[in-house]
């Protein structure tokens, strides 16, 4: 009878063994993935603030007040290439044109960038009509793209303790990262315009700690300037004044 107790026991005692650590192979990959998703998450600001920084300067480029287009002299009424920029940025694709005509206007293949090519395809000159059906197909405002851009950063807040696990996890990795090795740029900036600073690139685990410190622990609504976010990446301190994106919004 003993040796069937012992012969059984053997048997079951793999079990045990493969059992908790089953469950405990499962818990974390569960972890991972939320925190993939997390992390996904985060990234997205990054869209909104790019969408709101070109909406932005769209609507200061041709001094829209009351759906009304004031500035009838700028870049944008005679090259296609600065709204391809600018209907990438807003929308991550061209803007859709009803008429066969207005085809010019499909995405361009450069990325959006002040260095873009040097050659701008010229086009005939719009009409004030379809500058402003350009302008509605747009469908947004600076006002409106900002609280996009601040209502999701809220959303994210609410869980920060979770997404901020999240991040700290990955900081740790540093350079094994795969975050380390992706660039991205930091702001939008108008190649309508010259070149008045440098244009930021960094690395989206570089945005990752951007947003742990001055969204999540000093619980800002929105991402800092690109010259602060510059400052504490490479000395790991603030500067005395940060301005924030959103004092600019009537502009």
């Amino acid at each position: 009878m003993k040796e069937i107790i012992i012969v059984l026991s053997l048997f079951f005692l793999p079990f045990a063994f493969v059992y908790p650590q089953t469950e405990v192979f499962t818990v974390k990959t569960e972890i991972e993935s939320d925190c993939e998703s997390n992390l996904v998450n985060i990234l997205k600001v990054h869209d909104f603030m790019i969408k709101f920084d070109a909406v932005r300067s769209l609507y200061k480029e041709l001094d829209i007040k009351d759906s009304i287009i004031r500035n009838k002299e700028g870049l944008l009424w005679g090259f296609k290439k600065y709204w391809d920029d600018y209907s990438m940025a807003i929308k991550g694709v061209s803007m859709v044109f009803e008429n066969e005509k207005d085809s010019i206007f499909e995405a361009s293949k450069i990325p959006i960038s002040s260095e873009n090519s040097k050659e701008y395809e010229p086009t005939v000159n719009f009409s004030e009509d379809q500058m402003n059906s350009f302008i509605k197909q747009i469908g947004c405002t600076p006002d409106k793209a900002f609280e996009e851009y601040r209502d999701y950063t809220r959303n994210i807040k609410l869980e920060k303790e979770a997404y901020l696990n999240c991040i700290d996890a990955e900081l740790a990795k540093g350079d094994l990262s795969e975050y380390a090795k992706k660039q991205m740029n930091y702001m939008y900036h108008s190649s309508t315009k010259p070149m008045l600073a440098p244009f930021y690139s960094l690395t989206q685990l570089d945005f990752l700690k951007i947003f742990k410190e001055f969204v999540i622990n000093i619980n800002n609504e929105v991402l800092p300037s690109a010259v602060t976010a510059w400052v504490y990446l490479n000395c790991d301190c603030h500067i005395p004044f940060s301005v924030n994106i959103h004092e600019f919004v009537e502009d």
